[in-house]
C-alpha cells in the first residue's frame, strides 16, 4: 500500500461570488484543505471575510496573478499586456514563451506586480506561507527567479512546483522534461513543497501508484445549485469522492 500526504488545492479563491461559495461548501464539505487567493480580484476581500468566517483563514495561501483581473500597480499597463479596460491577459504568457529578453522597463513593472501581491496578502492579515499563480505564470522562465526572491521577502515558505504528474515523457517532450527539471529544482532547493502536483485527472491516471506528498489543483464554483469544477466542468463531489487529505 502506497503512503500519500494528499493536499487538495482550490485555486481562484476571490474571483467571483460564485467562485468563493464553492470554495467555501468544499471545506464546509471535507473535499480540499487549501485553497489560494487572488488578491487583485474584484470579490478578494468578501473571500478572506468567509474564509474567516467559516474557520479556515489559516488555509488560505496566495494565487499569484498576472494573466487577469486589474493589476495592483500602474507600470504594467504599459507593456501591452492588458486589455481596452486595463486588465491583465495571456498575452503575457505568450510574449514570455517567445523573447529571450522582456527588457529592465518590462522586468521591473512585473517585479512591482509580484510584490504588490505579497504586500496585499500580507496585509489582509493572512498567514499561510504557501504561493502558486494563476495559469502557472511563476513556471515561467523570466517569472519564477522573481517569485522566488520576493516570496523569501515577503516571508512564504513553501510554494507550488511544475506539473509533474503525468505518462511517460515522448523523446519529443524531452526539452520540456528537462526544463521542469530544473525549475522545480529551484523551487526545491529553496521551499516547502510536495513531491508531486497535478490535476484531479492527473491523479486518477498517474498518481494513484505514488508515494509521498501530493497536491491536487482543483477549480470549485457554485452555480445553479451544482458544485462543479470550472475547468473541467465535472461535479467535484464525485471527482473528489474517496481522496483521504492530509491533516
Amino acid at each position: 500500500m502506497n503512503l500519500q500526504q494528499i493536499i487538495v488545492n482550490a485555486d481562484d479563491f476571490g474571483k467571483s461570488p460564485e467562485v468563493n461559495q464553492g470554495i467555501a461548501m468544499c471545506f464546509e464539505r471535507k473535499l480540499i484543505n487549501r485553497t489560494t487567493l487572488m488578491v487583485n480580484m474584484p470579490h478578494a476581500a468578501e473571500a478572506v471575510e468567509l474564509a474567516t468566517r467559516h474557520g479556515f483563514v489559516n488555509q488560505v495561501g496566495l494565487h499569484l496573478n498576472l494573466t487577469e483581473g486589474k493589476p495592483l500597480t500602474d507600470d504594467i499597463l504599459h507593456l501591452g499586456y492588458t486589455d481596452a479596460h486595463d486588465c491583465m491577459t495571456k498575452d503575457l504568457i505568450h510574449r514570455l514563451r517567445h523573447t529571450m529578453f522582456l527588457g529592465s522597463r518590462g522586468t521591473q513593472a512585473l517585479k512591482q506586480e509580484i510584490e504588490a501581491q505579497m504586500q496585499l496578502f500580507r496585509d489582509f492579515g493572512l498567514k499561510n506561507c504557501h504561493v502558486d499563480s494563476h495559469h502557472h505564470i511563476h513556471n515561467e522562465l523570466h517569472i519564477l527567479g522573481h517569485t522566488i526572491s520576493a516570496a523569501k521577502k515577503y516571508g512564504f515558505k513553501s510554494m507550488r512546483i511544475l506539473r509533474n504528474l503525468m505518462p511517460r515523457t515522448a523523446p519529443s517532450d524531452i526539452i520540456k522534461l528537462i526544463y521542469k527539471q530544473i525549475q522545480n529544482h529551484r523551487i526545491s532547493s529553496q521551499f516547502d513543497h510536495t513531491d508531486f502536483f497535478g490535476s484531479i485527472s492527473d491523479y486518477n491516471a498517474y498518481g494513484l501508484d505514488k508515494s509521498g506528498s501530493i497536491e491536487i489543483m482543483v477549480h470549485p464554483v457554485y452555480s445553479d445549485a451544482v458544485l462543479s469544477d470550472s475547468v473541467d466542468h465535472n461535479n467535484l463531489e464525485i471527482q473528489l469522492n474517496g481522496i483521504v487529505l492530509w491533516n
